[in-house]
């Protein structure tokens, strides 16, 4: 379980962010080792030069000029620029290095040297697996409990461990990692990442295609979890993506299982989630429900159990689709010309779990 705790500075809620807004727990990629090379003198990369001819400048008195044809009444040639040759540009030079990744095998990136040649950067490791996601308050502190049993694959490997959270906010923050054995009768040993989110609009759908994933001939259950928040507000006359029930469909060898949003529009939707761990009494408009979302708590992930769907020791295909009305999305702006927000966007982060 993670435990965090967002606290106002002094414990006052003028020092809290006014507006609610996302904010993330990843485990990320880290270096095998440090870096060596950090001081080693190496080429940088040098941009290539596109050819242009000589443009005059003009005198102050509309006469052509340039530095061979100077400015009769001594004013400055302005707007020249000289005759410039094509030239190639140079690739930084790299190095190998290796990036431990949570949960899985190490993986090969590079060492790559800084545009000024002093030295080579640290290891290229930045992907990240997002494990938590909430949405902060409007000016209240909080404090969320809740599982990510589901993310323990990504802890197995032990040892050095990297985590990255990003606040939205300004915090005094307090975040703690609880573990402990429930003898629970299987546990998560594999995960795997599917489909993440985009602008949602008519081209949303067209960038996924089907992922196939092996199942181990040991496997006891299998789930999709997916955490999916939509946001954008204003810019549309469906009011997506925060204010609209867009439906998410995953289909596991021809099975669909659907997400929708069922607080979407509800003047009292969040307000209604108090009981499941919404920060109550906050400021501004945190009662009405959002999409998949509510100021003030922890993103819900979704969980779609899909067991009798795969076969131990053979292959899964996994789709995906986002859609509104049983349609892919497209925007439409508010015939009275109202604008004052910004586009539709989901938040998706989704994964295959496998229990054994």
């Amino acid at each position: 379980a993670v435990d965090l705790t967002s606290h106002c500075n002094e414990h006052d809620d003028a020092n809290c962010g006014e507006w609610d807004t996302g904010a993330s727990l990843s485990v990320r990629e880290h270096p095998v080792e440090e870096n060596p090379h950090g001081e080693v003198t190496c080429q940088g990369n040098v941009p290539a030069v596109e050819a242009s001819e000589e443009v005059l400048g003009t005198c102050d008195d509309g006469m052509a000029c340039s530095p061979q044809q100077t400015c009769v009444d001594d004013s400055p040639c302005n707007g020249y620029a000289p005759a410039v040759e094509a030239a190639d540009g140079v690739e930084a030079d790299t190095l190998p290095c290796t990036c431990a990744v949570p949960g899985s095998t190490p993986r090969d990136s590079v060492y790559t040297c800084k545009n000024d040649g002093t030295g080579y950067a640290d290891c290229d490791c930045s992907q990240g697996f997002e494990v938590a996601r909430w949405i902060t308050t409007y000016s209240r502190e909080g404090r969320w409990v809740h599982d990510l049993t589901a993310m323990l694959p990504l802890l197995q490997n032990g040892g050095k461990t990297r985590f990255h959270y990003s606040p939205g906010n300004k915090y005094v923050t307090t975040l703690k990692l609880r573990f402990q054995n429930t003898d629970q009768p299987v546990r998560p040993t594999t995960i795997h990442k599917l489909f993440t989110g985009g602008k949602f609009n008519l081209s949303y759908n067209g960038k996924y295609e089907p992922i196939q994933v092996d199942i181990p001939a040991t496997a006891q259950k299998v789930e999709i979890l997916a955490h999916i928040s939509g946001h954008g507000w204003g810019s549309d006359i469906e009011n997506c993506a925060e204010f609209c029930n867009h439906t998410h469909h995953f289909k596991v060898n021809g099975t669909e299982f659907m997400h929708d949003q069922p607080w979407v529009g509800k003047t009292y939707g969040c307000a209604e989630q108090v009981p499941d761990g919404t920060v109550p009494n906050q400021y501004g408009t945190w009662t009405i429900g959002r999409a998949g979302w509510c100021p003030g708590k922890e993103v819900t992930p979704y969980i779609a159990d899909v067991t009798l769907e795969v076969t131990p020791g053979e292959t899964a295909t996994i789709t995906y689709k986002g859609l509104f009305d049983g349609q892919d999305y497209e925007p439409k702006a508010d015939p009275n010309g109202n604008s004052n927000g910004f586009g539709a966007n989901i938040w998706m982060e989704s994964w295959l779990v496998v229990y054994e």
